[in-house]
């Protein structure tokens, strides 16, 4: 059993990715001490885990955080360059980016020498 952060760091997605798919698949977790800590059974884990993964593949591309650490940046950096590229508005957080949207952030960073170490 684990909770949603748990399930997320496990997939590389955000939180709110895991909770779309809860609410995608009609997941009803358990909430145990106060509320706060929202925890899946085996099946539940392995269905959101499927989906998270079969969404990914068919996209063919990679969450925020998956190409954050592959390009020893920050979240909010790539966050901010999908930003300034139009790949998203607002605060509407994308769940993947396309194979040519990562190589598009990829080159950005490289010509403006950005990194966060």
């Amino acid at each position: 059993m684990k909770t949603i952060t748990e399930l997320a760091k496990k997939l590389g997605v955000s939180n709110t990715a895991i909770r779309y798919w809860m609410k995608r698949l009609e997941i009803d977790p358990v909430t145990i001490g106060a509320g706060h800590t929202v925890i899946f059974d085996n099946d539940q884990e392995s269905l959101i885990e499927k989906r998270v993964i079969t969404f990914q593949r068919a996209k063919g591309g990679k969450t925020s955080s998956q190409l954050a650490k592959e390009l020893c940046v920050s979240r909010q950096t790539v966050w901010n360059i999908a930003l300034k590229l139009g790949f998203v508005r607002g605060s509407h957080q994308k769940n993947v980016f396309s194979k040519d949207e990562i190589a598009r952030i990829e080159e950005t960073l490289n010509v403006n020498g950005k990194t966060d170490n």
